[in-house]
């Protein structure tokens, strides 16, 4: 007998700072304070958006994209936000 997986699983979910360059990710949770969630809620960056990150050099600032703009975030912002 074979293990099929469970549709209603999720993947796992991780910190921003650390998805690849040009990896597309969903945002899943965010681990702040409301001003920091106000903040993200301004550039659209909200639980279930869709994200392209366009630059993850690991020492600065990440560049991502949502929709047609493109953002910076900061690395202690990035980190807590939980994507999958």
């Amino acid at each position: 007998m074979t293990r099929e997986a469970d549709p209603t699983a999720q993947a796992p979910m991780f910190p921003l700072a650390l998805a690849a360059d040009g990896r597309q990710v969903q945002i899943r949770r965010v681990l702040g304070g409301h001003g920091l969630q106000r903040r993200l809620l301004a550039m659209g960056l909200t639980p279930g958006a869709q994200i392209r990150v366009v630059r993850n050099d690991r020492g600065g600032p990440l560049v991502i994209g949502v929709m047609d703009s493109r953002f910076m975030l900061g690395r202690g912002m990035a980190q807590h936000i939980l994507v999958s």
